[in-house]
């Protein structure tokens, strides 16, 4: 994606929290100073700091480290964000509990879901808070799994700023102590690198199915039909969004064709040599041949 599409999309988004379609003149000007080096830069590839500490939503001190390696084949859905920003992070939460909820993979089975706070003066009290909340807009039971894989964070200012740096995440805090930042999720592998960018909150949910697919390299065991559709989708940096390719489509059809069509002469074969027993069998047996009993005694 390039650097003047993701700041269209940030500008877009932060419409809202600014209110720079109102504005006179003079706060059009300060908005977007605020808004200056506000950016997501890519890290494809990168590994996240996994020494880094935060506290989870249970008052717990976890590492990065605790939730990648050791055997574990899940990847990570990863967001930054401040449980107590106005409008933007709420809608951002919920639309992501909301794709979660609308695709057949299951954070804490399938995979992870991880949010970090980058607001220091936030507390354990607001991460459980908002976990709960969010919880309202997830469409599926909320097991003891679920939540074990669905997880809230809190965080010192240097350490969330080390996480949001990792992955390119830029955001400032304003004078009125809100920040203005970026919409985006991060997806990483189950060893903890940076594998895609999702941008915005309001996406096509097969987008983060095919990204979690896609960070597991494999290794969730996909339906054919989900084979077919990551072979058929691929991820277009330019509309941060997966598009299908005309010419996979091509090769599957063209695929499915060969098969549908190597089908139909298998059975017409087989029928026809089916017919050609039967009829020898009628003529072999039938009166006056040579092989068969006319039944009239001799």
């Amino acid at each position: 994606m390039t650097r003047s599409t993701r700041t269209s999309r940030l500008l877009a988004s932060l419409v809202a929290v600014l209110g720079l379609a109102a504005a006179a003149p003079a706060q059009d000007e300060r908005a977007l100073n605020q808004l200056r080096g506000v950016d997501v830069e890519e890290h494809i590839g990168r590994t996240l700091p996994l020494e880094l500490q935060f506290t989870n939503d249970k008052g717990e001190k976890v590492t990065l480290g605790d939730y990648f390696g050791k055997g574990d084949s899940r990847p990570v859905v990863l967001g930054l964000v401040y449980y107590k920003c106005p409008v933007v992070c709420d809608i951002f939460m919920a639309k992501t509990a909301g794709m979660m909820g609308s695709i057949d993979y299951t954070p804490g089975t399938e995979y992870r879901t991880l949010l970090f706070s980058f607001d220091q003066r936030e507390s354990t009290e607001d991460a459980a808070e908002a976990k709960e909340l969010y919880f309202k807009s997830f469409a599926k039971p909320v097991t003891d799994s679920v939540r074990a894989g669905w997880v809230y964070h809190t965080s010192d200012a240097e350490t969330a700023r080390q996480l949001a740096d990792a992955v390119g995440f830029r955001y400032k805090q304003m004078p009125d102590g809100n920040f203005t930042h970026p919409v985006c999720k991060f997806i990483i592998t189950p060893d903890g690198k940076i594998s895609r960018y999702l941008y915005g909150y309001d996406q096509d949910p097969r987008d983060l199915k095919l990204a979690i697919l896609e960070a597991a390299e494999g290794k969730l065991t996909p339906t054919v039909g989900e084979r077919i559709m990551a072979f058929c989708y691929v991820f277009d940096p330019t509309m941060g969004k997966y598009t299908l390719r005309a010419m996979r489509v091509m090769q599957v059809g063209g695929g499915a064709t060969l098969i549908g069509l190597s089908v139909l002469i298998g059975l017409l074969f087989l029928g026809e040599r089916a017919r050609r027993r039967a009829a020898r069998l009628v003529s072999h047996h039938a009166p006056g041949t040579s092989g068969g009993h006319s039944g009239v005694r001799p």
